[in-house]
């Protein structure tokens, strides 16, 4: 795979990256975490995130667990990944989906309703840090759900990742009931992963 510098940096551009990522599949090392269950799990995860990417996985892949497992990491080596291959994607966090759909007008030349759409529509779909957010209205999670039930429904490519438990109310009921078909929907669960930050020593 060879592709320019200039290339990668128009295809993460359009997919929602300023810069290009440092992280990659290649530079993630799983034998960080010294306890062997959570070493197990990393290289779980990471397999997994690579056949998603490749699209040899379901559609749907979840990354759950605490913070310092590389769910991050995942989520930009697959934007990587994906620009390196000219794909059409969109990686989106959650605080900017936030930031965006409260305040667009003044954040983005884009209305709410054209990024809907291209969340709804766009080949592949990352988005970290599902459920980092503060939603007392519950708007924000209904519309973030029916972007994701529109990409279920149409079996899009669509990995995300944060540190909420699959039972909380940020995941619908109706995306929940979604994680139970096992042909279309990958869970892995970091739960048990310990934070490698802290596995130095």
């Amino acid at each position: 795979m060879e592709t320019s510098e200039e290339t990668l940096k128009y295809y993460l551009s359009s997919g929602g990256l300023d810069s290009i990522p440092k992280e990659n599949f290649s530079n993630f090392d799983p034998g960080k975490q010294k306890d062997p269950k959570s070493k197990r799990l990393a290289e779980e995860m990471v397999i997994n995130t690579f056949n998603w990417v490749k699209e040899e996985l379901t559609p749907f892949l979840a990354i759950f667990g605490n913070t310092g497992v590389g769910k991050t990491h995942m989520c930009r080596a697959s934007a990587y990944f994906l620009a390196s291959y000219q794909e059409s994607f969109i990686h989106m966090t959650n605080q900017r989906f936030i930031t965006i759909m409260k305040d667009f007008d003044k954040h983005e030349s884009i209305s709410s309703n054209e990024l809907i759409s291209d969340l709804m529509n766009r080949k592949f779909l990352i988005f970290d840090e599902i459920g980092f957010q503060y939603d007392p209205s519950g708007w924000l999670t209904t519309t973030l759900d029916g972007i994701l039930i529109h990409r279920f429904d149409e079996e899009l490519p669509t990995l995300i990742c944060g540190n909420v438990q699959p039972k909380g109310q940020i995941l619908t009921d109706r995306l929940k009931s979604r994680m139970k078909e096992k042909t279309m929907f990958t869970v892995t669960d970091m739960w048990d992963v310990k934070d490698y930050r802290g596995s130095k020593k």
